[in-house]
């Protein structure tokens, strides 16, 4: 398996999903799955956070759309950690990725970048 995913908390209100290197779009939609399996579960708000672990794999409008599309109302913010080593013209294009999904899905969760999994779950409490 290519991804994990884990409570942060007892209170289980933040999740962890991180990816191993060399992941694909197939693990991306299996993990995002399960943590809206887990989202789903409880009741209260949930943060997200996200970690691929490496850049991206090509073509992602289509995969973060069909993630959007199946949001748990109850997920309210997703947390990002951009890898230390991107390029900032990615980021940026990640950052305008959110923004289109945002518009398109208003009252889908709202979308933070930071750089670590520490900055993310400090950032979050």
């Amino acid at each position: 398996m290519s991804y994990r995913v884990e409570w942060l908390s007892d209170k289980q209100d933040k999740i962890l999903l991180e990816f191993q290197y060399h992941w694909n779009w197939s693990s991306f939609h299996a993990g995002v799955s399960r943590d809206h399996e887990m989202i789903r579960s409880v009741e209260h708000d949930v943060v997200l956070i996200l970690h691929p672990a490496s850049v991206f794999p090509s073509n992602p409008m289509p995969h973060f759309w069909r993630a959007f599309e199946d949001q748990p109302p109850n997920l309210k913010k997703i947390v990002v950690v951009t890898p230390t080593d991107g390029e900032p013209i990615l980021l940026s294009f990640m950052r305008r990725i959110a923004k289109i999904i945002a518009h398109f899905f208003p009252n889908s969760s709202k979308v933070e970048f930071v750089k670590s999994v520490e900055e993310a779950i400090a950032d979050v409490g």
